[in-house]
């Protein structure tokens, strides 16, 4: 078969005769329009690619509060439980004919104030700010390591918990621990 270069002409001219001189304009100007708008297009994508990269990185931010707002809070039910049965320690000077309470810091050791002895480990105690920590092998309040201290220390801020438990020690016979400086 022989290729016809004046039958094709004709024919895409009887083609072109058909469609309306309107559609073909609007096609080009269509196009073109199309052609010109492509860069904007493609900023506008990285756009939204960088918004939702901002969306994602706010959606595991806000993730990530919300699992420490529940992790604090059970820390600090979990203080307020320790607190209602701590002992609670005094400073080893007398002031005003007095111990005062004191607070508790990690590498503190609360003695007994008769014996002078270490608590056992184990042994729950607690300062008036709301500090509440475990004694260790040592004797201190810290991780078991070399240095000793208090180690499981926790935090309440929840002065009344605090104040129903000093409260229950004012004026009693009982000898409350020191805490050396």
């Amino acid at each position: 078969m022989h290729f016809d270069r004046e039958r094709e002409k004709e024919r895409v001219q009887a083609m072109l005769a058909t469609l309306p001189l309107k559609k073909i304009v609007w096609g080009v100007l269509f196009g073109g329009a199309f052609l010109l708008s492509l860069p904007a297009l493609s900023k506008h994508q990285d756009a939204m690619t960088e918004r939702r990269k901002l969306y994602k990185e706010q959606l595991r931010r806000e993730e990530y509060l919300l699992l420490k707002k529940q992790a604090v809070e059970k820390e600090e039910a979990l203080a307020n439980k320790l607190y209602e049965s701590c002992i609670p320690v005094v400073g080893r000077h007398y002031k005003n004919g007095t111990h005062y309470f004191t607070s508790l810091q990690p590498g503190s050791q609360p003695l007994d104030r008769i014996t002078g002895k270490p608590f056992a480990p184990g042994v729950w105690v607690c300062d008036a700010n709301g500090t509440v920590g475990r004694i260790n092998k040592k004797g201190r309040l810290g991780s078991v390591d070399e240095r000793g201290g208090v180690y499981n220390i926790f935090y309440t801020g929840n002065r009344d918990v605090i104040q129903k438990r000093l409260q229950r020690f004012k004026g009693s016979q009982y000898s409350q621990p020191v805490v050396g400086e």
